[in-house]
């Protein structure tokens, strides 16, 4: 999933963006983690520059000392802020901190077992904007659970906060539960560099194909699920129901 960020914010409910600038979140960190099973997890995020002006993303608030993005290029970024404990950060436009320069970068996030799947290309990491955080209930009406695989939530805030959490087979409880999220560097006035975070592992050892995860988040929340096989350690991502994405009948 490639993003752009650019400075199109006026676009952005004033609600979720109150300093009106553009601002997408990067929810895994580029770099290497162990992970179950012998896996060892290598994220990179790309950056393309299609402009004709070289380019910096500013790291810890140094511009000058900031990795370069030459005028049609692509580089590979590494994580901006020192000392980040949880996974995920925000990228802004000039207009907040003068975080890129130029503001129209391309951005690519994707991720590999690199231990059992150097040869697979990696699997794209979805980029949200700040208009994708919301509060109210997030849906995930189908989660893939074939009793063989580690299914793990993951949900950003605007701001610290706490959520509920139900699973459900079909109609079904299978569980019930609170997360608080917390971490983040923003308040509801303010646009953070880093998120809220929560993350825990849901229905792992469920066989089902009617499953599905309700959040209730009273904070502009987001939240991605991971589905990792443990036997093939394949690994898909389910990203969120929206309620733009309603379809209605005309039946």
């Amino acid at each position: 999933m490639k993003r752009i960020l650019a400075a199109i914010a006026i676009a952005l409910p004033l609600a979720a963006n109150p300093i009106a600038v553009g601002v997408i979140l990067v929810p895994i960190n580029p770099g290497s983690i162990a992970g179950a099973g012998g896996a060892q997890w290598t994220t990179h995020l790309w950056v393309n520059n299609p402009t004709d002006a070289d380019g910096r993303i500013e790291t810890d608030g140094d511009l000058a000392t900031s990795p370069l993005i030459a005028a049609h290029s692509t580089a590979l970024i590494r994580v901006p802020y020192a000392g980040l404990t949880h996974p995920g950060f925000f990228l802004h436009t000039p207009s907040a901190n003068g975080f890129f320069s130029p503001p129209n970068l391309w951005l690519e996030l994707r991720t590999l077992d690199s231990a059992s799947a150097s040869h697979n290309a990696g699997t794209s990491i979805p980029l949200p904007v700040l208009s994708d955080f919301r509060s109210g209930t997030i849906v995930f009406p189908n989660v893939p659970a074939n009793g063989h695989a580690h299914i793990r939530l993951r949900v950003y805030a605007t701001a610290d906060s706490a959520v509920s959490i139900r699973t459900l087979d079909g109609n079904q409880l299978v569980a019930s539960t609170t997360a608080a999220l917390s971490g983040g560097d923003g308040t509801p006035s303010s646009v953070p560099r880093i998120p809220s975070y929560a993350e825990l592992e849901i229905a792992s050892g469920v066989v089902s194909d009617n499953l599905r995860v309700e959040i209730d988040a009273t904070a502009a929340t987001w939240a991605f699920i991971s589905v990792t096989d443990d036997a093939t350690h394949e690994f898909t991502i389910v990203e969120p129901h929206l309620p733009a994405q309603v379809v209605v009948s005309n039946l």
